[in-house]
């Protein structure tokens, strides 16, 4: 597959299938280096950067997975499945204010809430700001 890619480089359908045998096969490490390739030729759509990311947990990459969910242009995107991805990154990154606003955009688009993610709110709120944890 290597091969093929080598001589045609933009084909996509070629690079999917890639992707995913590394991803069938479990190999994490080559998967996120085909996802950085594939990102320098083609638009990834918010799936396949949700997966990308999903990699990167994979191998305890939190911080990767945060930049590769930070590549899109998530103004766009009103994916749920991507937002409650990104909450739980940015959750485990210990990074409140990109926390906040992730659940700012998953209010303003109506997207509910888990209840482990309200749990979190409301801990975030406890600490930073009791009265808004009150309404």
């Amino acid at each position: 597959m290597r091969e093929y890619i080598a001589l045609y480089p933009k084909h996509r359908l070629g690079w999917t299938y890639l992707q995913q045998k590394l991803e069938n096969t479990e190999q994490y490490s080559k998967e996120i280096a085909v996802w950085s390739s594939m990102a320098q030729r083609f638009e990834l759509q918010p799936k396949e950067l949700m997966r990308w990311a999903e990699v990167h947990l994979f191998n305890y990459d939190i911080e990767g997975a945060w930049q590769v969910l930070n590549q899109s242009k998530d103004m766009h995107i009103v994916d749920a499945d991507y937002w409650h991805l990104k909450a739980s990154v940015a959750w485990e990154l210990e990074d409140d204010e990109q926390f906040l606003l992730v659940f700012q955009r998953m209010e303003q688009d109506n997207i509910t809430l888990y209840r482990a993610e309200l749990d979190q709110l409301i801990g975030l709120f406890t600490q930073t700001n009791p009265e808004k944890r009150l309404s």
